[in-house]
């Protein structure tokens, strides 16, 4: 919306925005804004104002945009998780078949090399079971640092979405005054 386009009241909003007497006639008001504008560096026969219900849903509109952005990033941070603890059981659970493979193929060779193969299974178990403390541990280190994401993007959408309730109800409380001003 253009200079010469704006209502009183919407004069008046603009003039309060920027710490500017809002008093007065409208081609007073006009001028005032203008004489702003062009303070500012603004062209004011081509500077379009954006109305209240425009700059809340502006503003709502980018809350929305972040929520759906930390939904995507949430939902791929799951399913990588996910993904990663499948994988590491599918590894599992060879290594595991393998180890059972050649422990038996082992026992029906040699007999005697039995307490040599056992101590090469209690091994591999060993360290199998080190690799899995690991990964458990790097997965669960994964999850806390996504977690933390998670609850920093929530915690910043709670806070902008304060932010333009509060401005919103900032809005409501002018708009009242101005429609009380202008009964009166």
């Amino acid at each position: 919306m253009l200079l010469q386009e704006l209502t009183v009241k919407q004069l008046r909003e603009q003039l309060e925005e920027r710490d500017v007497d809002s008093s007065g006639l409208k081609i007073v008001l006009q001028a005032r804004l203008e004489h702003d504008l062009k303070k500012n560096g603004d062209d004011p026969k081509t500077f379009h104002f954006q109305s209240a219900e425009q700059v809340i849903l502006s503003k709502f509109e980018s809350v929305s945009q972040k929520i759906d952005e930390t939904s995507k990033i949430s939902l791929s941070l799951s399913q990588k998780i996910d993904e990663t603890s499948r994988k590491n059981n599918e590894k599992l659970e060879e290594v595991s078949r393998q180890n059972n493979e050649k422990f038996e193929e082992v026992s029906r060779q040699n007999n005697e090399k039995f307490e040599s193969v056992s101590q090469k299974i209690d091994e591999t178990s060993r360290q199998n079971n080190e690799k899995l403390e690991e990964v458990s541990r790097k997965s669960d280190e994964k999850f806390e640092s996504v977690s933390q994401v998670i609850k920093d993007v929530c915690r910043q959408n709670d806070e902008k979405f304060e932010e333009v309730s509060r401005t919103f109800d900032k809005m409501q409380k002018s708009v009242e005054t101005v429609e009380e001003r202008s009964n009166n």
